[in-house]
């Protein structure tokens, strides 16, 4: 079978929310898969049009796919007009035969996996329809898949990607061994409110990157604002000794919804960190804390009260040993290698199948 992608295209292309996207559809492409192109670039801001012509033009592409084919596509839709594409998609899939392989990015009802998020009973329904009929569903992590076996997904048609790839050819010499703390991404108090509390932690320092950081959060003796910079720019921008993975509201690790989140999803920034060299620092709750741990890449506390005495208690043997390991594990990252491997996953499932 004749294998492809579905490509949308986003005026934002270059946000951290789309980088993923067009990484994973690059790597679609390299593993064999033809572009499926649902809209070309649309030169105008004006997101009713766009949203329009995505959905009109969208449907009419579905509409004439071929029959007997496989399709790769990234999920959840990141915006309302691919969210009604694909949803015709998966009406019309069946009829033409068409087998399909998804790609997990987000799980929005894993932010509060007991009482929902908020987006309505509608909306749930219709993403959990889509993981039910796919063939193939690559999810981040075993703690995720548990949660979609939970749900009435047969286990067998689901492959663990392990952690996210970061495409960048851009160079960064890594961490320099210290006390210099990075936190990138949003660092607005609804997904980093444990930002205020910084003034508890002594002996470190903080450099942060990205939108949104509280102005008495800056005003903080050592936290150094870097300001925000396009995904394309900020691997080869950040600097300090460690990468850290942390949100929520507390220096307590989980701390609200976001918190709860990193119990299930593989964050975008542990392999921006791991992409640039840097080892990681991550709640031991999380689901990639047993990655982090396993490979010998960072360390994992539950409190980031802990942070000044275990810095200081590792040597410049242990960090440059951390260092060696990240290189392999940032030689794959920055390749594609964790989704290719799962997309040749994805094809033996597929044809054990048929």
């Amino acid at each position: 079978m004749k294998k492809y992608y579905l490509s949308f295209y986003y005026n934002d292309l270059h946000s951290a929310g789309a980088k993923p996207k067009s990484d994973a559809n690059y790597i679609f492409k390299k593993s064999g898969y033809q572009e499926i192109k649902i809209i070309p670039e649309l030169f105008t801001k004006n997101k009713i049009i766009s949203e329009f012509f995505t959905i009109v033009l969208g449907i009419l592409r579905v509409f004439f796919l071929p029959s007997n084919i496989i399709i790769a596509q990234n999920f959840p839709p990141r915006q309302y007009g691919e969210a009604v594409v694909i949803r015709y998609f998966n009406k019309v899939k069946n009829r033409k035969k068409i087998k399909t392989i998804l790609l997990v990015h987000d799980l929005e009802e894993l932010r509060d996996a007991k009482n929902g998020y908020g987006q309505g009973v509608k909306a749930e329904t219709a993403r959990t329809s889509i993981l039910k009929s796919t063939d193939v569903i690559i999810s981040h992590n075993d703690a995720m898949t548990k949660w979609l076996v939970s749900k009435s997904i047969p286990k067998d048609k689901i492959i663990e990607l392990e952690i996210f790839d970061y495409l960048e050819s851009l160079e960064n010499s890594g961490g320099t061994y210290g006390n210099r703390i990075i936190i990138a991404g949003s660092l607005g108090k609804d997904k980093a409110g444990y930002l205020s509390e910084l003034t508890e932690l002594k002996n470190l320092q903080f450099e942060l990157y990205g939108p949104g950081l509280e102005e008495k959060v800056k005003k903080i003796d050592y936290v150094n604002y870097h300001g925000s910079f396009p995904s394309d720019q900020i691997l080869s921008v950040i600097s300090g000794s460690y990468g850290l993975i942390w949100d929520g509201d507390t220096l307590q690790g989980g701390g609200g919804i976001n918190g709860q989140y990193q119990r299930y999803n593989n964050p975008y920034k542990v392999s921006l960190y791991l992409a640039a060299g840097f080892p990681i620092i991550i709640w031991k709750g999380a689901a990639l804390s047993s990655f982090v741990s396993k490979n010998n890449i960072g360390f994992v506390i539950d409190n980031l009260t802990e942070l000044p005495e275990k810095i200081s208690s590792i040597s410049v043997q242990d960090y440059g040993v951390m260092k060696e390991n990240i290189n392999e594990i940032s030689k794959k990252i920055r390749s594609g290698y964790f989704l290719s491997e799962a997309l040749k996953k994805a094809d033996k499932v597929l044809e054990e199948n048929k």
